[in-house]
């Protein structure tokens, strides 16, 4: 019986490390998009007041 909670411990964290790898680099991705498009947006205002003046 204790073999199989050890072995079940053990699934159990490998799965949430992994769960939270996943979500970390979702949410990576997602900050990573953000700022992208924040940049791209940046660069089109900027480029659009240069064109302007």
């Amino acid at each position: 019986v204790v073999f199989y909670i050890v072995v079940g411990g053990f699934i159990a964290s490998i799965l949430k490390l992994f769960l939270e790898f996943y979500l970390y680099t979702l949410a990576f991705g997602e900050l990573r998009y953000i700022a992208f498009v924040t940049f791209s947006r940046f660069c089109f205002v900027t480029f659009g007041i240069l064109l302007s003046s």
